[in-house]
C-alpha cells in the first residue's frame, strides 16, 4: 500500500471519529460546559452563602452594630472625647499654672533679663558673689579665735599662691582647679600672661591674716566685713547706676554706696565695737583707699581692712 494513501486514510478516519464523538466530550467544549454549569449552580446557590456576598454582609452588619453602640464606647470616639476634655481643662486652667507655659515664661523672662543686663555686669555680679562668699572669714575670726584663724588663713594663702603661680606657668593640675570657679570672674589684668599677677583672692586671704595678727578679734571682724560687703555694693551700684566718674572707672554713685554701707555696718556692729566718730573717720579713709586704688597701687581687698583696723585700733587706744 502506498504510504501517502495511508496518511490520507488516517485523516479521513479521524474526521469520522470526531463526527461520531459528541461535542460535550471535546476538551474546549467540555470547559465551556463546566463554566455554564458553574453559572447554573451560582444561580441556584443563595447570595448569603457566596464568599463576596458574605464579606459584604459582614461589613453591613458591622455598620449596624456601630450604629447601635454608643459613641463613648468606641475607641476612636473615646480618644476624641479625651482630647476635647483636655482642651476644656487647658482652657479653664490659668496660663501661668500650666507647666509647659510656665517653663516657657521663665525662659522668656530669662532672655529678657539677659537682654537688659549687659554681659559685663553679669560677670561683675558673679565675681562679687564669690567675694561675698568670703564672709566666712570674719565669722571664723570672731568665733574661732586668733590661733585657728591665723593658721587657716596662712595655709589657704600659701595654697592660693601656689595655685595662682601654677596657673601662670600653665601647670595642668593648677589650670584645671583654677578654672573651675574663678575663670569667669577674673579681670583682664589677672588673665594676661606677660607677667605673674596675683588675684583678689590672694589679697583677701593675706589681709585676713594680717588683720588677725595685728588687731583684736572684734576689730578684725569688723574691718573685713566692711571690706567684703561695702566693696561688693560699690561695684554693683557703680556698674548699674554710675553716671558721674570721679577717678578713672570709679563713680560717685558707687563711692556713696561704699561709704553709706560701711557706716551702716559699723552701726550694726555697735555691740562689739562702739560706734563713735572714729568709725566715721575709718569709713572715710576706707573710701579713699577704695577710690584711689590705682593711684596707691594697692589692691583694695588688702588696703581697706588694714586702714580700718589701724584707725579703729589707734582711736581705741586714745579713748
Amino acid at each position: 500500500m502506498n504510504r501517502k494513501i495511508s496518511v490520507e486514510k488516517i485523516k479521513e478516519y479521524g474526521k469520522e471519529l470526531e463526527a461520531k464523538v459528541s461535542d460535550n466530550l471535546k476538551p474546549q467544549i467540555a470547559v465551556k460546559i463546566i463554566r455554564d454549569y458553574g453559572k447554573e449552580l451560582e444561580a441556584k446557590v443563595p447570595n448569603n452563602l457566596r464568599p463576596k456576598t458574605a464579606v459584604k454582609k459582614i461589613k453591613e452588619y458591622q455598620k449596624e452594630i456601630e450604629a447601635k453602640v454608643p459613641e463613648r464606647l468606641k475607641p476612636q470616639a473615646a480618644v476624641k472625647k479625651i482630647k476635647e476634655y483636655q482642651k476644656e481643662i487647658e482652657a479653664k486652667v490659668p496660663e501661668h499654672l500650666k507647666p509647659q507655659v510656665a517653663v516657657k515664661k521663665i525662659k522668656e523672662y530669662q532672655k529678657e533679663i539677659e537682654a537688659k543686663v549687659p554681659k559685663e555686669y553679669r560677670k561683675e555680679v558673679y565675681r562679687k558673689g564669690i567675694h561675698l562668699s568670703s564672709l566666712w572669714i570674719p565669722a571664723l575670726i570672731y568665733f574661732g579665735g586668733t590661733l585657728i584663724a591665723s593658721l587657716t588663713f596662712l595655709f589657704l594663702m600659701l595654697g592660693e599662691l601656689l595655685l595662682e603661680y601654677g596657673n601662670y606657668k600653665r601647670w595642668r593640675w593648677a589650670r584645671i582647679i583654677f578654672s573651675l570657679p574663678f575663670s569667669f570672674a577674673l579681670r583682664n589684668k589677672e588673665r594676661q600672661r606677660k607677667k605673674f599677677v596675683l588675684t583678689g583672692g590672694f589679697y583677701v586671704l593675706s589681709s585676713s591674716l594680717m588683720c588677725t595678727l595685728l588687731f583684736s578679734n572684734n576689730i578684725a571682724t569688723l574691718a573685713l566685713t566692711v571690706m567684703l560687703i561695702s566693696d561688693t555694693l560699690a561695684a554693683l551700684v557703680g556698674k548699674a547706676l554710675g553716671q558721674r566718674k570721679i577717678y578713672r572707672e570709679k563713680t560717685l554713685e558707687g563711692t556713696v554706696a561704699f561709704f553709706m554701707s560701711s557706716l551702716i555696718i559699723m552701726m550694726l556692729f555697735n555691740p562689739i565695737y562702739t560706734f563713735t566718730y572714729a568709725s566715721v573717720i575709718a569709713c572715710f579713709f576706707a573710701v579713699i583707699m577704695e577710690l584711689f586704688e590705682k593711684f596707691f597701687e594697692l589692691d583694695d581687698n588688702f588696703s581697706v581692712p588694714l586702714v580700718i583696723g589701724f584707725i579703729l585700733t589707734i582711736f581705741l587706744g586714745i579713748a
